[in-house]
């Protein structure tokens, strides 16, 4: 479901892949994930608030699918918005037991599937309040390093994925531990708009 901002309601703006030929009735920004890039546990989700903060009312599609792998998602950008976009998202949570070596290597691909346009990659979230697994939260970080590595265009910098764990951290963020409830998805958000304040989308025309 596509939805527009109201051009005036805010003075931030934010995200994902850049296409330089973009007219007016294209996606301007495409979002794949799994149930974190849905939005699931909240009223108002994070894409919602986000175009709230936006200062040009960007068109969103939401490809995100609940337990999606991140197998499916690369699969999902086949489709032809991903080539007509000016900024795509991803937003997953690793949930198919990929080895860190096998879940960066499906990123590189998203990369180029992505390419020209912009590309932003979310870090992992882990459940909250120190209730990730070991071994779970262990794999995790090392994604979050690779990506901090092998992304650094396309990501938070290390200063800033840090500050964003931290503040979703606590329990009061979340509907369930692991998905974000309406005050997480609403500081999911103001990250995410401020990222996309120093990487603004292309206005274009018809």
């Amino acid at each position: 479901m596509l939805k527009r901002a109201n051009p005036w309601a805010a003075s931030l703006a934010f995200v994902l892949v850049a296409s330089f030929s973009l007219t007016a009735a294209a996606q301007e920004i495409v979002i794949f994930g799994d149930s974190t890039g849905k939005g699931d546990g909240a009223v108002t989700r994070w894409f919602d608030r986000m175009l709230e903060k936006l200062p040009a009312g960007p068109v969103i599609e939401n490809h995100s699918r609940s337990r999606f792998s991140i197998t499916a998602i690369l699969k999902s950008m086949e489709s032809p918005q991903t080539k007509s976009a000016q900024l795509v998202i991803i937003y997953d949570r690793r949930n198919a037991g990929e080895t860190v070596d096998a879940y960066l290597e499906h990123l590189h691909r998203i990369a180029e599937t992505a390419s020209p346009a912009k590309l932003l990659i979310l870090p992992q979230v882990p459940v909250s309040g120190g209730r990730e697994d070991g071994l779970t939260l262990a794999v995790l970080q090392s994604i979050n390093t690779r990506i901090l590595a092998e992304f650094p265009d396309n990501t938070f910098d290390q200063a800033t994925q840090e500050s964003f764990l931290s503040d979703l951290s606590g329990d009061d963020t979340r509907s369930d531990h692991i998905h974000r409830n309406d005050k997480g998805q609403e500081i999911e958000a103001e990250y995410i708009a401020r990222w996309l304040s120093t990487h603004p989308l292309q206005v274009t025309s018809n």
